[in-house]
C-alpha cells in the first residue's frame, strides 16, 4: 500500500499539472489562488486517511480539533466545542476505507473553498484527494 509519502507527492504534483493548465488555459494567473490550491492540495491529499488510526492525518486531525475545542473555551463558544466534539466522534466511529475512501467526499470537503471564491484552489485539492482514492485503488484493488 502507498504511504502518506507517496500520496503527498502525487497528490501535489497532480494539483500542480491541473493549476498549471487551467491557469493557462483561462490566460488568468492568480499566485494566491495558486499557493492556496498548493496548500489545499497538500491536505488534501492525506485526508482521506483520516479514518485511520495510524495515519498522519489523524494525527494532524486531533491537534487541530484539540486546538478548536481550546479556542471554543477561551472564546466561551459553545456552538464552536460542540461542532469539533461531533466530527471528533464521527471520525472514531468512520471505518478505514469507508466514506473517505469515496469519490463525493473530495467535493463536499472541499466546498469551504468555493465558499470563499477559490474556484482553482477547489479544483486542485479535489484532483489531490482525488489521486489518493485512485492510487489505492490501483494498488489494493
Amino acid at each position: 500500500m502507498p504511504g502518506h509519502v507517496t500520496h503527498k507527492i502525487i497528490g501535489v504534483a497532480t494539483a500542480v499539472l491541473i493549476g498549471y493548465f487551467i491557469s493557462n488555459y483561462l490566460n488568468v494567473v492568480d499566485y494566491k489562488e495558486l499557493g492556496l490550491g498548493l496548500i489545499a492540495a497538500f491536505f488534501f491529499s492525506f485526508l482521506p486517511d483520516i479514518d485511520s488510526a495510524a495515519s498522519k492525518a489523524r494525527t494532524l486531525f486531533w491537534f487541530v480539533l484539540l486546538g478548536s475545542i481550546g479556542y471554543g473555551a477561551f472564546i466561551k463558544n459553545y456552538i464552536v466545542i460542540s461542532i469539533a466534539v461531533g466530527i471528533g466522534l464521527f471520525i472514531l466511529v468512520s471505518k478505514h476505507r469507508g466514506m473517505f475512501h469515496s469519490y463525493f467526499m473530495p467535493f463536499i470537503l472541499g466546498l469551504p473553498l468555493l465558499f470563499y471564491n477559490q474556484p482553482l484552489a477547489y479544483i486542485m485539492a479535489v484532483a489531490s484527494y482525488l489521486s489518493h482514492i485512485l492510487i489505492d485503488n490501483l494498488v489494493t484493488g
